[in-house]
């Protein structure tokens, strides 16, 4: 998964599960997920946008959840892959900026990273669609991707296509894993299962990727044509479903 998104699924699902069980926020830059982060900045927009002055509210995680509970949010989703919150009558989105250190640190946590919290046009709560349409239409894109993959004799992503749909769709008995970006209580299995094979369905990216992918046959590129961005909407629609979906009680 893009960094990123998956940077917005992480503090979005922590964020919403701290606030609906009322419990500390102990989400840090140890988590696997920040390995390459050296440092974060919050911040809010006065207005003029990046090139911009803006507000620093916080260095660390801790401290931007206190400004969180502090500033009046009332409720938080993933929009559009970006960390969103509602106050009254108002909504703003949490963009991300990223800077090289330098000189490289000998740790690797190379990235300086900045959220910045902008005004939202969006109006209302975020729908919390079922999950169930969401893994029927990736199911289903997945089994063309794999089928495609096997005509073009592309076994590697043959393979990856079928991983994915096995872990949306697992055979009885197999242990079900969680993704390292949720919470480890808080969502359902259900939102657990289809996360995780959204983030095995990633096929998006530079060289080497399903979107860097040449095939020659003129039907096979055509039926790559079609697949490719229905397999990207897919993905998305179904990781927004898994991370805005209901919360279990602990």
């Amino acid at each position: 998964m893009d960094g990123k998104l998956a940077e917005a699924v992480l503090l979005t699902s922590h964020v919403r599960v701290a606030f609906a069980n009322s419990e500390p926020f102990t989400l840090s830059l140890q988590h696997p997920s920040f390995r390459g982060t050296s440092s974060l900045v919050f911040e809010t927009d006065d207005g003029q946008g990046w090139s911009g002055p803006a507000t620093q509210v916080a260095t660390d995680l801790s401290g931007w959840f206190e400004y969180l509970q502090s500033s009046g949010v009332q409720s938080c989703a993933l929009v559009g892959g970006v960390f969103g919150v509602s106050r009254t009558g108002a909504e703003h989105l949490w963009q991300q900026s990223t800077g090289l250190v330098q000189p490289r640190p000998a740790d690797g946590r190379i990235w300086a990273v900045r959220y910045r919290e902008f005004a939202s046009k969006r109006v209302g709560p975020v729908p919390r669609p079922s999950l169930d349409p969401c893994v029927t239409r990736l199911l289903e894109v997945l089994d063309g991707c794999q089928t495609l993959a096997r005509d073009a004799s592309e076994a590697g992503w043959e393979k990856f296509f079928a991983n994915a749909r096995n872990e949306l769709d697992p055979p009885a008995g197999n242990p079900q894993p969680k993704s390292h970006l949720l919470p480890q209580h808080g969502y359902s299995s259900a939102a657990q299962r289809l996360l995780r094979g959204c983030e095995l369905s990633w096929a998006f990216g530079g060289t080497g990727s399903w979107t860097d992918l040449y095939l020659a046959d003129d039907d096979h590129a055509r039926r790559y044509d079609r697949l490719t961005p229905l397999l990207k909407t897919a993905v998305l629609d179904g990781i927004s479903a898994a991370v805005n979906s209901e919360l279990q009680a602990n």
